[in-house]
């Protein structure tokens, strides 16, 4: 096609108009996104200014230490709670290391624990600080690093890490330790059976426990008491057991009968009472063996029953000697009375025959008397043998005590 010069003229005449209005177009477009853009990012500068200032307020009002480290170790910067709590200004802490602050004894953890945060890792540590006026105050740190550069080559350029005042639950750890370790001490060293129950298992029993039924204390640990109970008191120790979990009684005393691990069968006293140990419910308790004191009753039980048949016996010895004896004295005087010779002298020997026996006869009595002394002593400390039983608290006690 030939573009003559009147058709180029035309063109020229209808599209420069055009063209320029296109141009002109774009241009406006272009400002108003530019005017967009522009806006978009003081919206940003002023969203970025104000979280800027909400950070500053929380690293300068916060409860919680903030720091940061140079390679070196020694602080950049610290929020002002750092140097209140230790009594510096900050500008006494900037550009010193840790040591200014740090018990002697604790440094060279608080070393180690830079060296892995140098080397990218995130590491807390316990240690103790000393303030300026010299008080010690326990911490609990925390640092991570903080890398420059980009890609798979990065380099710890700094440290950032918040400090926390531990010192309360220092002393609360310190008052529980202490607690446990007395209790331990006394635990271990006791005369009687402690034993811990949680979740149906001993969780903790003592030397004394274990010797008691026969065990070492690891052979015992984990495993059920009802497996060391004698068959016929299991469901009775199953149940005092129960209800105390069940928070139906916090206390309770009984006697049960168990097998130790050689076979003998024994008698316990146990006290227990129901705690919260370690959130959950569990029954603590002491454990004495009394096997030894239930033959001793049942000795005094029978030695009581034999001094019961010999007041009887005593009444009937002494009727069944004196009223004969009675016999013979009447019959002597009325046969012998005022006879000479040899049957006065018969008389004398069967008189002084009568009063010897009845010189006997009275010291019967007199331990007939003594016997009923002893009795009712014997009664009053026994309680009889039912009330005796019932002391102890063995429903089977009777059972037991027959021969």
């Amino acid at each position: 096609m030939i573009l003559t010069f009147s058709s180029w003229v035309g063109w020229t005449i209808v599209g420069f108009p055009i063209f320029v209005l296109i141009i002109c177009r774009n241009h406006l477009y272009r400002n108003r996104r530019s005017e967009r853009r522009g806006r978009k990012r003081k919206e940003e500068r002023k969203r970025m200014l104000e979280r800027l200032k909400r950070y500053e307020r929380f690293y300068e009002n916060a409860r919680d230490i903030f720091f940061i480290l140079d390679k070196n170790g020694r602080f950049i910067d610290v929020n002002p709670k750092f140097a209140e709590m230790l009594g510096y200004a900050p500008e006494e802490l900037i550009g010193h290391t840790s040591k200014r602050i740090t018990h002697p004894e604790d440094l060279e953890g608080l070393k180690e624990l830079f060296k892995r945060v140098l080397k990218g890792n995130t590491g807390r540590y316990e240690f103790r600080g000393v303030s300026k006026d010299g008080r010690i105050i326990w911490f609990e740190v925390i640092e991570w690093p903080v890398f420059d550069g980009e890609g798979e080559v990065k380099e710890v350029k700094e440290i950032e890490g918040i400090v926390r005042d531990i010192t309360e639950r220092k002393k609360i750890e310190k008052a529980l330790k202490d607690s446990e370790e007395m209790f331990r001490t006394l635990a271990e060293k006791s005369l009687v059976g402690i034993y811990l129950i949680q979740d149906g298992v001993f969780k903790y029993v003592n030397p004394k426990m274990a010797e008691i039924w026969g065990y070492e204390t690891d052979e015992l640990i984990g495993r059920s008491p009802l497996e060391f109970i004698h068959p016929d008191d299991k469901e009775t120790v199953r149940k005092n057991l129960e209800r105390r979990i069940a928070g139906e009684i916090e206390s309770i005393n009984y006697c049960l009968r168990m097998i130790r691990k050689d076979g003998e069968k024994r008698y316990n006293e146990v006290f227990g009472s129901r705690i919260v140990y370690k959130g959950k419910p569990a029954i603590i308790g002491t454990l004495i063996d009394i096997t030894e004191r239930l033959e001793l009753e049942k000795a005094k039980l029978k030695a009581f029953e034999q001094i019961e048949k010999n007041i009887e016996n005593y009444a009937i010895l002494v009727d069944q000697i004196r009223n004969p004896l009675t016999v013979i004295s009447g019959i002597t005087e009325v046969m012998l009375d005022g006879k000479d010779g040899e049957l006065r002298e018969l008389k004398e020997i069967i008189m002084d025959a009568v009063k010897r026996i009845e010189d006997v006869v009275s010291k019967l009595d007199r331990g007939w008397l003594e016997s009923e002394r002893i009795r009712d002593f014997l009664r009053g400390k026994l309680g009889g043998k039912r009330k005796g039983w019932k002391k102890l608290g063995i429903k089977y006690r009777q059972k037991d005590f027959e021969d």
